[in-house]
């Protein structure tokens, strides 16, 4: 059990955005050089900002529950805060000391049918949670400059340049069962088509490699027609080669017997 538990506050003397956090530690609350491990102010962002970030010691405790529970207190006062960066104002995970066992390790590899989240889905409610968490984040432009200065300049080779063009302009075909629509084209068109569905490329890589039916509803198979460059494949005399309807024809709904 740590000696000392306390919550803190970090201010960017700049921008005056702030961080409220909860940490347990042995040494003198005074002396500790922890500075937060906020997913927004990364361990980048900190040694970035180091001379314009101030931390302030609020309050000590004398158990970890104490300070978990003075922390959500802080951050329910914080709330409608436009300056305050965290991201979780009605509770506070608690993961001080813990190790993830191997057996939960390999089971967070499980993917398909061995997953133990396959073919469940998010409820409404759920899902409208994690949305109204997400609503009204906004990025400083000064987090979006030094974003913009972390990767400006750097070199991709041709190499990998050709291997992402290829990956983004590979032919899939796509079979909606339930309507018999067939899309084919790229995994990430497919994705823009269907935003409100939150579909995601490696899901549906996935359904194709394990002929599994993504979301319980769409068949995913990778076009050999596919050229690599995102074009149709032509038949032996240079002709287009025929290809099912696209979503939206009026004959889609029975093209599923040419897959």
């Amino acid at each position: 059990m740590h000696k000392y538990n306390y919550n803190y506050k970090i201010t960017n003397t700049e921008t005056n955005e702030f961080y409220i956090g909860v940490r347990s530690c042995d040494c003198e609350v005074e002396k500790d050089k922890y500075m937060g491990s906020s997913s927004v102010w990364t361990k980048l962002y900190i040694k970035e900002h180091k001379k314009v970030l101030v931390k302030e010691i609020l309050f000590i405790f004398s158990t970890r529950k104490e300070a978990n529970d003075n922390e959500v207190k802080l951050l329910q006062k914080y709330k409608d805060d436009p300056l305050c960066i965290n991201k979780y104002f009605d509770y506070t995970p608690d993961v001080t000391g813990t190790k993830q066992t191997p057996e939960w390790i390999e089971k967070r590899k499980l993917f398909g049918e061995r997953n133990g989240m396959f073919g469940k889905h998010h409820s409404e409610e759920t899902k409208k949670k994690i949305s109204e968490k997400l609503k009204g984040r906004e990025v400083s432009e000064e987090t979006k400059k030094k974003i913009g200065d972390f990767h400006r300049g750097k070199i991709v080779s041709q190499e990998t340049r050709d291997l992402q063009s290829k990956v983004r302009s590979s032919e899939w075909t796509i079979t909606d069962i339930v309507t018999g629509e067939v899309f084919i084209g790229s995994l990430a068109e497919f994705c823009k088509l269907h935003l409100d569905e939150n579909l995601k490329m490696d899901t549906l890589r996935k359904a194709a490699k394990n002929q599994n039916i993504c979301h319980k509803r769409y068949k995913v198979i990778k076009s050999v027609a596919s050229t690599g460059n995102g074009s149709r494949k032509s038949g032996e005399n240079g002709e287009p080669l025929e290809v099912d309807n696209p979503v939206g024809s009026s004959e889609s709904a029975n093209s599923t017997e040419n897959l």
